[in-house]
């Protein structure tokens, strides 16, 4: 999106908020409310400047459960492993 022109917000809320209304799911997901699905990216600066700041995360949030990036890092070495045994 950002090679289209979108600047960094434009491009966060055409992955989520807008999404989120183009499926017609916006009462449950796509902005951070109370009551809402906790899915989020929490990262290390904003990412309204640059939206490849995202991919410089602390950890995220999903379904109300926290995993800080070390876990992450873990789970996709254990992916990759399991897919280059086969």
């Amino acid at each position: 999106m950002r090679e289209s022109g979108f600047a960094p917000y434009e491009a966060i809320k055409a992955a989520t908020r807008d999404a989120a209304a183009s499926l017609g799911n916006l009462d449950e997901w796509g902005i951070i409310a109370l009551g809402m699905r906790a899915d989020l990216i929490l990262a290390d600066a904003n990412p309204r400047d640059s939206a490849a700041i995202a991919a410089k995360r602390t950890g995220v949030m999903v379904q109300s459960r926290w995993l800080p990036e070390s876990e992450l890092i873990d789970k996709l070495e254990a992916c990759v492993m399991k897919y280059e045994k086969k």
